[in-house]
């Protein structure tokens, strides 16, 4: 059974799937989805080492494969990407 390789819930049967590539740009331009910032501090607070969140930014640049998401997640990833487009786009309307 599929997880979402964020959060790892159940993913939904409809799924979405995302290229490496797509998620190491999000990443590159500060995308931290809050599931993983969770896991990881806990990870930090538990073993009381240098396990942060940065140490999952690592791996997202490193990997290779497609992520499978679940809908909360992205939606998340959605709407980081989506931000800077939005912001682009309202230079050119009227005020």
């Amino acid at each position: 059974m599929t997880h979402c390789d964020i959060c790892n819930c159940p993913p939904e049967p409809d799924a979405k799937r995302y290229p490496a590539a797509r998620m190491r740009s999000a990443v590159n331009t500060g995308f931290r989805p809050a599931a993983a910032v969770r896991l990881y501090t806990s990870l930090a607070n538990v073993f009381q080492r240098g396990v942060g969140i940065e140490q999952w930014v690592e791996q997202v640049r490193k990997d290779t494969t497609d992520w499978v998401l679940c809908r909360s997640c992205a939606t998340e990833l959605d709407e980081h990407v989506e931000q800077p487009r939005r912001r682009r786009w309202s230079l050119f309307r009227r005020r």
